[in-house]
C-alpha cells in the first residue's frame, strides 16, 4: 500500500513540475523593439505613363534610413520595375550617373520598405521613381521634399 502511495505521489510531483517549464521544442522569442527615430514629410507619386499614386518618405529607424511606400501606393504591373532615386526633381533622362537603383519593386501597392545605402547623400537626389528597365518606362516619380 505504500508502494502504491509512493507511486501516485512521485507521478504527482512529476507531472506538476514538468507543467510549469516550456517545452524544449519552444523557443522564447526575443523582440527587439523598432525605435523610429526621425520621419520626413510625404511625397506624393505622379503619374507619367502607367497610373502610379501614393506616398513615399524617408525613414530613419534602429539607425538605418529606407524609402517607405505608404499604405496608399499603387501602381501598374510590368516586368523589371525598378524603384529609383534620381537627380533631377521631374526625372527625364536615365543616365548612369543620373541616379542609384534601390532595387525591384517589391509588390505593385500597399507599403513597402527599400533600405538607402549608407553612402548615399540623400541631398544629392530629388526624386524617387517607379520605372520599368526593359522597355524603358517610367511609371511615375515622386519629388522629395
Amino acid at each position: 500500500m505504500k508502494l502504491k502511495h509512493l507511486a501516485i505521489a512521485s507521478i504527482s510531483l512529476l507531472l506538476f513540475a514538468c507543467t510549469n517549464q516550456t517545452p524544449p521544442d519552444q523557443a522564447i522569442a526575443t523582440i527587439t523593439p523598432v525605435v523610429e527615430t526621425s520621419k520626413n514629410a510625404i511625397a506624393k507619386f505622379v503619374t507619367v505613363s502607367h497610373s502610379t499614386e501614393g506616398g513615399v518618405r524617408v525613414i530613419t529607424a534602429n539607425g538605418k534610413r529606407y524609402l517607405e511606400f505608404d499604405e496608399t501606393f499603387k501602381t501598374e504591373g510590368g516586368p523589371d520595375v525598378l524603384v529609383l532615386l534620381h537627380r533631377d526633381r521631374q526625372p527625364k533622362e536615365y543616365q548612369q550617373q543620373k541616379f542609384i537603383s534601390l532595387g525591384h519593386i517589391q509588390k505593385f501597392s500597399g507599403t513597402q520598405r527599400y533600405t538607402i545605402p549608407d553612402n548615399v547623400n540623400l541631398a544629392d537626389f530629388r526624386s524617387v521613381v517607379v520605372r520599368c528597365r526593359l522597355f524603358s518606362v517610367t511609371f511615375g516619380y515622386a519629388p522629395l521634399i
